[in-house]
């Protein structure tokens, strides 16, 4: 019988068809079986975890995290976080470790983008029974770069390092040695030690015993990176203030470059009240250059940053990413809380991960709106624009979003790109329910922007009043003359727009 027909027969298609069946189901069987080890050696574990955070030597303080050179690999690391999410860990690991892969240690990281992971190692400082340190060395699993580097010299990654049990049945080697490295290092592989600097890894401060619990912490706000002098500390206590309005509970900014006057901003509030607004310092090495080998001042490093800090270190029920002149409206519920109460419905706990919600420009070219205004009310965007485009922006185009923290693996600027596998994805919410308002100069050249279709929004009034004694409030405790500062005119292409 010929090879041609051979394939054409009706019996031998059968078979191959029954093979490569065979093999899928295998395949699935054993992730299976690896996911169900997972959850059973963490559940095993857990009072031994909590009891190695609780008595960690060395203190953790998260914000004080900082680049730090990995001079093998010409690249830095931020901060490390773990995860013990077991459909995450079985999905990157299961077909590479015979033994029991329990969690990862990821790591934020800025290298050359042809590093491959095969090059990366990954070392755990660990500390023994007798107080001494001691280190381990593993192969990092994946080194994975964030989306949207244009192929720049350096891009923002993940380095996810795997923690690995020897033998999954012998449970008095757990007692012998720590389970959880206080920090890890970076080095390229068959490197020396000589240059090797480790970052402390950002444990769930109250242990992982209540990972799973129902969350009392709403919501985190990640604010892309301030950068380039950032010089608009009106527009900051605004932006502060209509999010607390909606019931945000913690604002993270990652502080590149800002002038003096948003620097007095930023302490005021991480001084009024602690827990409120983090400040992470993202002073870039001189070899990262905007937009030249580095996009967007390491953008992308920050926004995950922002949400494992805010997911498994602090447990927040939601993360939202939102810029300092983006103002998120709803148009029918009076806050964030009523919002996400009818967009994620408790009873259907896992239908979506992320609420996509469209954009507009209200471009600030637009005339203010005077009757708006009292003679003694700060100036408010929110309040003095109300002219914007007709269509909103196709989802995905300028797009912000809100995910549910704990099932998202990775997010990006204008969208999350990566949840967990059993989650239906993301919701593209309606304009109606909500419309992302963006009080931003025009994009290009001005004539061409006020050629196109706009009509009036009011909707943000309904929030402007209480918002404007906010603002009026904060200024007065905040500078020196006890008055807000006039608001800056922007420029077209300006680097912190």
């Amino acid at each position: 019988m010929t090879c041609y027909k051979l394939w054409t027969s009706k019996y031998f298609r059968i078979i191959i068809g029954c093979c490569l069946l065979g093999f899928v189901l295998f395949c699935t069987s054993f992730k299976r079986i690896q996911l169900l080890r997972a959850y059973k050696f963490q559940s095993s574990i857990v009072d031994i975890i909590d009891l190695e955070i609780q008595y960690m030597s060395n203190e953790i303080y998260p914000e004080s995290d900082h680049w730090i050179s990995v001079q093998s690999l010409n690249g830095h690391i931020y901060s490390a976080y773990l995860d013990m999410r077991p459909k995450v860990i079985v999905n990157n690991n299961y077909k590479s470790h015979m033994n029991t892969v329990w969690a990862t240690i990821r790591v934020i990281a800025i290298l050359p983008s042809d590093t491959k992971s095969d090059e990366v190692v990954c070392v755990f400082k660990l500390e023994s029974k007798d107080r001494e340190f001691f280190y381990e060395k593993v192969t990092a699993s994946e080194v994975k770069f964030f989306d949207d580097n244009w192929k720049l010299k350096y891009s923002s990654a993940f380095i996810t390092c795997d923690l690995t049990h020897v033998s999954y049945y012998n449970y008095d080697l757990l007692y012998e040695k720590q389970q959880l490295p206080q920090s890890v290092g970076i080095i390229q592989k068959n490197a020396d030690n000589s240059s090797l600097q480790f970052v402390d890894i950002n444990y769930p401060p109250n242990g992982i015993s209540q990972m799973d619990w129902p969350s009392d912490k709403f919501m985190a706000l990640c604010v892309p990176v301030l950068h380039h002098k950032f010089d608009r500390p009106l527009e900051l206590i605004e932006f502060i203030e209509y999010y607390r309005l909606m019931g945000v509970n913690r604002f993270v900014f990652y502080n590149s470059s800002v002038s003096q006057d948003v620097s007095k901003v930023l302490k005021f509030y991480h001084t009024e009240e602690y827990d409120l607004i983090k400040i992470q310092q993202w002073n870039l090495p001189a070899s990262y250059i905007y937009e030249k080998t580095l996009r967007l001042e390491g953008l992308y490093g920050a926004l995950n940053d922002c949400l494992y800090r805010n997911s498994l270190h602090n447990y927040f029920r939601y993360v939202g990413v939102f810029d300092v002149d983006e103002f998120l409206i709803p148009k029918v519920h009076k806050n964030f809380t009523d919002l996400m109460k009818f967009l994620d419905p408790s009873e259907k706990d896992y239908d979506y991960v992320s609420f996509l919600f469209r954009h507009v420009y209200f471009y600030t070219m637009y005339p203010d709106v005077k009757e708006n205004s009292g003679k003694k009310d700060p100036y408010l965007f929110t309040k003095a624009k109300i002219q914007r485009l007709r269509d909103p922006h196709p989802a995905g185009v300028k797009s912000r979003y809100i995910i549910r923290a704990r099932d998202a693996i990775e997010i990006g600027n204008y969208k999350s790109t990566k949840l967990l596998k059993d989650a239906s994805g993301e919701m593209i919410v309606e304009p109606d329910v909500a419309l992302l308002h963006h009080y931003a100069p025009c994009e290009a050249e001005e004539t061409g922007c006020y050629l196109k279709p706009v009509e009036i929004d009011r909707t943000a009034l309904r929030f402007t009043s209480e918002l404007a004694r906010n603002v009026a409030l904060a200024c007065r405790n905040i500078f020196s003359n006890h008055k807000c500062p006039s608001s800056k005119k922007r420029m077209p292409g300006e680097l912190n727009s």
